[in-house]
């Protein structure tokens, strides 16, 4: 997979305090994951999934599949495995977090467990 070296990343809260200052990540896009996956679709316009970042401890961040393929929010929606040029440890292996969102906060799912792809029923 394509590995992106990211630097100066901020995890910013719902109130809008910084939680953590992180000078160099490294990780891959979600929606080179999802692709990879090979997601099965009934027809090319079946496109109605969300998808779910679940943590150890069922903390969740919820993503939908036009917001992550047909929207700017997806180029920036990481699956982080090393920060400072050492492999995660202490906030999991894994680590999903969403750059283009003014607070990073709600979205950053450490612990990560699992990707879930739902349809929308």
């Amino acid at each position: 997979m394509n590995v992106k070296e990211l630097n100066d990343m901020k995890i910013v809260c719902q109130s809008g305090i910084t939680k953590d200052d992180i000078k160099t990540t490294k990780g891959v896009l979600l929606t080179d994951i999802l692709e990879k996956a090979k997601i099965a679709q009934q027809e090319h316009k079946d496109r109605n999934f969300y998808i779910v970042a679940r943590a150890s401890d069922d903390y969740k961040a919820t993503f939908s599949w036009a917001e992550l393929f047909n929207s700017p929010t997806g180029e920036k929606v990481y699956v982080l495995f090393e920060q400072n040029g050492q492999p995660l440890k202490e906030k999991g292996e894994m680590i999903v977090v969403s750059l283009n969102d003014t607070k990073t906060g709600p979205r950053h799912v450490k612990w990560l467990k699992n990707i879930e792809v739902n349809r929308v029923k």
